[in-house]
């Protein structure tokens, strides 16, 4: 069974990557900031300056709270950097299954962002022909998939 049904989903699969790669970015820089964070503080660790047992279930210290919550950003960070890199890996494995020139063309649209104007300019192609590679690129994609 296909993955995709046709080849507008193909394209669509295929747009996700630029902001894939721009989410991924920025949970990447958020997640620099909090271990920055983390980092500054000596990891919040709390301390018992008065010896007495703490309460079951209770937060003891605004220190806890905050290194639970800065814990907590750091999963989410590194959940969403992942997520997104392997839906990254999966678009770039389906690019590989063309061959190299619709590969080139691929990855120049879709990956490097480039207009088609300019793809087809950076290969010395007509842009007729840039549409036809890609378009035989797509077909090849829902075949192999």
């Amino acid at each position: 069974m296909s993955k995709f049904n046709n080849t507008s989903e193909v394209k669509d699969f295929l747009n996700s990557y630029k902001f894939l790669k721009e989410a991924s970015d920025i949970a990447r820089e958020r997640y620099k900031e909090i271990k920055t964070i983390k980092n500054e503080t000596g990891g919040l660790k709390a301390t018992t300056i008065d010896g007495l047992p703490k309460a079951i279930g209770k937060k003891s210290s605004v220190v806890e709270n905050l290194s639970e919550l800065i814990d907590k950003l750091e999963r989410k960070y590194i959940e969403k950097v992942t997520t997104s890199l392997k839906r990254l890996s999966e678009i770039e494995d389906i690019i590989i299954l063309c061959d190299e020139k619709q590969q080139n063309i691929l990855e120049l649209h879709y990956i490097e962002c480039l207009s088609w104007d300019d793809v087809a300019e950076r290969l010395g192609y007509s842009l007729r022909t840039i549409h036809n590679h890609h378009g035989n690129a797509l077909q090849n994609i829902l075949k192999k998939i």
